[in-house]
């Protein structure tokens, strides 16, 4: 099969598996300031036979073989959208501009990579483009720099790994050329179209050429040039018209509908873990929501902050992800981050307004909520005069009240004359100046109707104490799902407590196929996940071994994770014995936690990329459930304290590592599988200096 139709089925497939269905690549672009996103076509436009359609390929073009009935370059506002569809655009100058010197982009191959001038299989010339979220995914070969105008087109990626990067969402602009008097510059550069006149007679063409990207190019009416259209992304919906929510952005658009009055009873879910960072979008503000969200299993995280008595909005003061809600149904959703607000402050709901029926359902609340006056909680802050069911929650953050304030609760804050229920509920956090459930001091509250519910914190509360050894050993996660068929509650080989089921033992692969990871609980492994540990340092080749972990994984150890990159698999408790591990140099860090460069005789690394790097000298923090390296700081060369511990896989990647032997002594074939020591697969042979694993031997190539 050659390149061309292994990338032509690839691409076929992504067609007909989502986003490229209608011609829209699936990667969002922010273009401009305002943080409005765009959407590319599949490839540039062209007009065949009579027909406008988009190339089968992002770096096909027509170039010197331009005939009447094969064209791809265009005079200004001489061509049309496939199908007439109107929603297709072209970008601005300074959309243009945004999109390649402005935009914020995490990038997990270079930090703030917007694009790269680069060669696509040994052939197509252009820039690539990364979206502004990327994950850049193993196996692409892709090698060069990113943000570097005067590259020559350097960067190189095969058409196999052109295609992974295409479907994680990156947009390649092909070196088309453009034509005046005649076709000039192809396979050498190229101005693309934009919708800024310049003067009656030309119109702005930003553009790329071998040693430059210039956004200031002009060019007359009647250039022919490479055109790129983009639609406005919206949110999407499903077939029953609930709105699918997958990013930062997706939240805003949605709050927005909402907020505006367009439809404060639409319906969404989530499809994804949402991040908000400091962004401080609410839903429901001055238009109540009152609709149904289902986070479907998903996070949510926000740093929501306010001191003040914002009065602006319906009900005041509300800080919480929905301000307001009035007949809403909220379920499936976990929300953590921090939440400070002066009043009506919560993790989920700030006010429900009166009168309405609401649920909150299958949700957890593991923020960090403060209260700086009073009516909040850790999921409703003020229920007025409202009916509100609370059903199999988890309140498992911490809530800091006012010293001398009242009406704070773990559950309800304030409520009047309302009609309340808790219904299997678990609060399993910590609390200062904080009622357990609801506060009950305040006159004319409403006491909440509170079946099989249970606390972790000392005193005397409606609802049943759990001890800490009932909270460990299953007793309470078994009396929290009470029976029923339908698994809701379970004991989170993580924490080792109780946890609804949609939430416990998630566990997320990095972009670079491993990571460190440890678990309270003794747990069984899924499909698809495989665990290691290290021991045998290898001062020599600055190397440690990775031995498989066969069966059940012991709890409190830390432990290497390898699975499909991007993947989420879940992790169970297991009753069986665990396997027996020795001479572990993985450190569990099971609750978040600061480690310094070196602790007594050893020093510390913390893995990045498949490699344990050294922690500096300021100290590192190791997040919560995940594990550090530590070697004896006299077996360590110089050489591996800078270039930090490299792995060496005992299983499926490499076994009987004992000998290297250099390339002149024993060449292997292209098509022998490849891999670095830290056990990623390469396309093909490598070039590049350095020792690789082939066939269970190390081979050095010099």
């Amino acid at each position: 099969m050659t390149k061309r139709l292994l990338i032509s089925l690839l691409t076929l497939l992504c067609c007909n598996t989502g986003a490229w269905a209608t011609g829209e690549l699936n990667g969002l672009f922010t273009i401009n300031a305002s943080g409005d996103k765009v959407q590319f076509s599949k490839g540039n436009l062209q007009y065949v036979d009579e027909n406008y359609q988009f190339a089968e390929h992002q770096y096909d073009y027509f170039g010197g073989n331009q005939y009447s009935n094969h064209v791809d370059m265009f005079a200004n506002n001489g061509y049309s959208s496939p199908d007439g569809d109107t929603a297709w655009r072209i970008l601005s100058q300074s959309e243009w501009s945004y999109l390649y010197t402005e935009r914020s982009v995490t990038n997990t191959l270079s930090e703030g990579a917007r694009y790269s001038k680069a060669t696509i299989g040994g052939t197509y010339k252009g820039v690539i483009v990364f979206p502004d979220s990327y994950t850049h995914p193993n196996g692409t070969g892709f090698a060069g720099n990113c943000n570097n105008a005067a590259e020559n087109y350097a960067s190189t990626v095969s058409l196999e790994g052109w295609a992974l990067m295409e479907a994680a969402g990156c947009v390649f602009l092909p070196a088309a050329g453009y034509k005046n008097d005649n076709i000039r510059k192809v396979d050498d550069a190229s101005v693309y179209d934009s919708s800024t006149a310049n003067d009656d007679r030309s119109r702005c063409t930003p553009g790329f050429y071998s040693n430059e990207i210039k956004l200031d190019d002009r060019s007359y009416n009647t250039t022919c040039v490479p055109v790129r259209l983009v639609k406005d992304y919206t949110l999407q919906q499903d077939g029953e018209g609930n709105y699918l929510l997958g990013s930062a952005y997706d939240w805003k658009l949605f709050a927005t509908l909402v907020n505006s009055g367009t439809n404060p009873a639409a319906n969404a879910k989530m499809t994804a873990d949402i991040n908000l960072g400091d962004d401080q979008t609410h839903i429901g503000d001055n238009n109540a929501y009152r609709g149904v969200f289902d986070g479907q299993g998903h996070k949510l995280n926000v740093n929501y902050y306010s001191s003040s008595q914002e009065t602006t909005i319906e009900g005041g003061y509300s800080i919480a992800p929905f301000r307001n809600i009035n007949g809403a149904t909220i379920k499936n959703l976990a929300v953590t981050g921090n939440i400070t607000g002066y009043m009506h402050c919560a993790g989920v709901v700030g006010y429900a307004v009166s009168p309405s029926t609401n649920l909150i359902n299958n949700v957890t609340v593991s923020a960090n909520i403060t209260i700086l006056n009073t009516h909040g909680g850790g999921f409703i802050g003020h229920n007025e005069y409202a009916t509100t069911t609370i059903q199999d929650c988890l309140f498992n953050g911490t809530i800091n009240g006012k010293s001398g304030g009242s009406t704070v609760g773990v559950f309800f804050g304030w409520s009047g004359s309302a009609t309340m229920s808790l219904i299997n509920c678990l609060e399993n956090g910590s609390y200062t100046n904080c009622s357990t459930f609801t506060p009950t001091s305040c006159p004319g509250y409403a006491v909440p109707t509170v079946t099989n519910c249970y606390y972790a914190v000392s005193g005397s509360y409606p609802g049943t104490h759990a001890t800490s050894a009932q909270l460990a050993d299953g007793t309470t996660s078994t009396a929290l799902q009470n029976g029923r068929a339908e698994e809701i509650w379970v004991q989170d080989p993580l924490t080792n407590q109780p946890m609804l089921a949609v939430f416990a033992g998630k566990y997320t692969v990095p972009a670079s196929g491993i990571g460190t990871f440890s678990a309270k609980a003794k747990f069984a492994l899924p499909e698809g996940l495989e665990a290691y540990y290290c021991k045998n340092y290898d001062a020599t080749e600055g190397a440690i071994g990775v031995t498989a972990i066969e069966g059940v994984v012991p709890a409190e150890i830390g432990v290497l994770l390898r699975g499909e990159p991007g993947e989420t698999y879940t992790l169970t408790i297991s009753d069986d014995t665990p396997a027996t591990v020795t001479d572990n140099a993985l450190v569990a860090v099971t609750t978040q936690t600061k480690i310094d460069q070196t602790s007594g005789d050893y020093t510390n690394f913390g893995l990045s990329n498949g490699t344990f790097k050294k922690v500096n000298s300021a100290g590192g923090t190791v997040k919560a459930n995940r594990a550090y390296l530590h070697i004896l700081t006299s077996a360590l060369t110089q050489e591996a304290t800078a270039r930090g511990i490299k792995l060496v896989w005992d299983k499926d990647v490499v076994t009987g590592v004992n000998d290297v032997r250099s390339k002149t002594e024993d060449v292997r074939g292209d098509n022998d599988s490849w891999f670095t020591l830290s056990g990623l697969r390469l396309n093909s042979k490598p070039t590049a200096k350095g020792i690789y694993i082939v066939n269970g031997k190390k081979i050095f190539i010099n």
